[in-house]
């Protein structure tokens, strides 16, 4: 898929022309971007047919409906995966929105808002990345504490849009990513 030729917001196509996402970059985080060959850029439909080998399973009568429901996220393109739910994450074409696809196949595609942009998306990352090995370097559950409350500040600092909240009921993108991440670590420091 050629950038240039795509629906996007011209600060969406500079992103994505001069930053290349290194592969594994953000696998601490289980957050993967797809290369060329895995479907990036590629339409929700386009993508679900290359990649979902789900569809091979299923009846054709099935299928067809299940593809054809998802025409109507054909306005997003595939950059990468929450690799905690298999959510994809997309670009919405022309706001340069991302958005957090919950992809089932026997189920709806739903929509979750991960925040304005992908360069902000990006930076929010790296910062989390930057955090987390300062996190795995503590031992102590008040430093930990303090960490993650630092981490959630800077990413909303670098990004209002986002949502952290001890709501259970809020799967959203950042919230899931944050709490998994401090649950796991508090349980570790209790063993």
């Amino acid at each position: 898929m050629e950038i240039n030729k795509l629906n996007l917001p011209i600060d969406t196509k500079n992103f994505l022309l001069t930053n290349k996402f290194k592969e594994n970059e953000f696998d601490c985080l289980n957050v993967d971007f797809f290369s060329y060959s895995d479907g990036f850029l590629l339409n929700v439909a386009e993508w679900t047919i290359k990649n979902d080998f789900s569809l091979s399973i299923l009846g054709s009568e099935y299928k067809e409906k299940f593809l054809a429901s998802l025409e109507k996220f054909k306005t997003y393109l595939v950059i990468g995966e929450n690799v905690n739910t298999s959510n994809l994450i997309a670009i919405h074409q022309p706001t340069g929105g991302i958005y957090e696809l919950e992809h089932e196949i026997m189920e709806k595609v739903e929509r979750y808002f991960v925040n304005s942009s992908i360069e902000e998306m990006y930076y929010c990352l790296e910062c989390f990345k930057k955090y987390w090995i300062q996190i795995i370097e503590e031992r102590q559950e008040n430093n930990l504490r303090r960490i993650f409350n630092e981490l959630k500040d800077k990413l909303m600092e670098f990004d209002s849009k986002i949502l952290i909240n001890d709501d259970d009921y809020n799967r959203q993108f950042w919230n899931s990513l944050y709490f998994d991440k401090m649950n796991f670590f508090l349980e570790k420091l209790k063993e």
